[in-house]
């Protein structure tokens, strides 16, 4: 019996020695880096998290302030967060909400400013599934753009809470 418990034990630490080298599989929970980076994005032009593409992203909007209170005609009176990217070479595909449980908008703006409103969106959702398309939107190589996320003008200052999205291969990376 105890022969047995000693094989079993070794059979452990064997698999662990080997398990160490292994490497990650894209998707796996444990090693996805999707999983263990911090997404959300930041709080001002100059904080923006960078976007990366073929990526998962959570904002929340809950914590954040309410730094923004327009974008172009579209009044913000909620909270609000920004990610920043340069479009690659090849433009294609869309910026996708996934999961949320709020009243969200999603706005692609060419530009941001540190005053309390900024430019009108190239592009915008507020529907779950609904992507912003890079290529309808005018999305040029090179150009670095900004993906502000808030709730929505109809869901007022409460209108704030966790948003997950989904970035298409196609997106650069910005030079800070």
């Amino acid at each position: 019996m105890k022969s047995s418990a000693v094989i079993a034990r070794l059979a452990l630490v064997s698999f662990c020695f080997a398990f160490n080298g292994a490497r990650a599989i894209s998707g796996d929970l444990i090693f996805d880096a999707d999983f263990d980076a911090d997404t959300n994005g930041g709080t001002s032009c100059d904080t923006a998290l960078v976007l990366a593409g073929d990526t998962t992203f959570s904002s929340d909007t809950t914590a954040a302030p309410n730094w923004v209170s327009s974008y172009g005609p579209l009044l913000s009176p909620s909270n609000d967060v920004v990610y920043v990217f340069v479009a690659g070479p090849d433009v294609a595909g869309s910026i996708t909400p996934t999961i949320g449980n709020y009243d969200f908008a999603m706005y692609l703006i060419p530009s941001c400013t540190a005053s309390g409103s900024q430019v009108q969106p190239i592009g915008a959702t507020a529907t779950l599934g609904r992507g912003i398309d890079l290529v309808a939107s005018g999305v040029i190589s090179g150009n670095t753009y900004y993906l502000a996320i808030t709730g929505s003008a109809s869901g007022g200052p409460g209108a704030n809470g966790h948003l997950n999205f989904t970035t298409p291969p196609s997106l650069g990376i910005v030079p800070r």
